[in-house]
């Protein structure tokens, strides 16, 4: 994955380096840490549903105010569906494709002689796809959580290759309180903690101070 970003997005590290703006493609990797709730999977077996590891895309665009202080906005497309793991090994679990869109806005913190940066910020999930088109479950007359906002937190790095080569690694986290079929009684709300880790090449542009 490194080599094809390398490969195909390569730009001057200097140029990224001394940029007031930078755009930044990425890969992604999505990670969910808990369930999102427990429902009767088959008889009297319960199931635990999380959303599902996934891979996505995304674009971050960022603007240094200070030598200090950046301010970033970043949209991601993942393929994450629903995972439905029953508490009984006898029992076949379920998987059901859907995606999610999520959207941020942040500020960074960038450490003086430091290639780390931190990230503070607001987030936005949207949830699609048949995991979460009502129409596919016979049955359900509710309307499942779509749309959740939450606060974004997290760390990033960057890896100057070669004298002509950048890279980005950042973790970040979105932290959220959602009841996943809203008013309906399969689901409660639960605090949860969804990850994102992406690689990317920044693309500067605008001059340096």
């Amino acid at each position: 994955m490194a080599a094809a970003l390398l490969a195909t997005l390569a730009v001057p590290a200097a140029l990224t380096a001394q940029a007031r703006s930078q755009i930044t493609p990425f890969f992604a990797s999505f990670y969910a840490v808990s369930s999102y709730g427990s429902h009767i999977a088959e008889g009297t077996f319960t199931a635990n549903e999380r959303l599902s590891n996934a891979p996505g895309i995304g674009v971050r665009l960022s603007v240094a105010v200070s030598r200090a202080i950046g301010i970033e906005g970043q949209v991601v497309y993942a393929t994450v569906g629903r995972d439905a793991v029953p508490d009984s090994g006898s029992v076949v679990g379920a998987f059901i494709k859907g995606n999610v869109v999520m959207a941020s806005g942040r500020f960074t913190y960038h450490p003086r002689r430091s290639n780390f940066r931190g990230i503070l910020g607001v987030g936005y999930q949207h949830r699609g796809g048949d995991a979460w088109d009502e129409s596919k479950f016979s049955g359900f007359t509710g309307k499942f959580d779509h749309s959740i906002v939450g606060a974004v937190v997290g760390f990033g790095a960057r890896a100057n290759l070669t004298p002509h080569f950048a890279m980005d690694l950042d973790v970040e986290g979105f932290l959220y309180s959602s009841d996943a079929d809203q008013s309906q009684t399969l689901f409660k709300s639960k605090f949860q903690q969804d990850i994102l880790v992406t690689i990317g090449i920044p693309i500067g542009f605008g001059g340096g101070s």
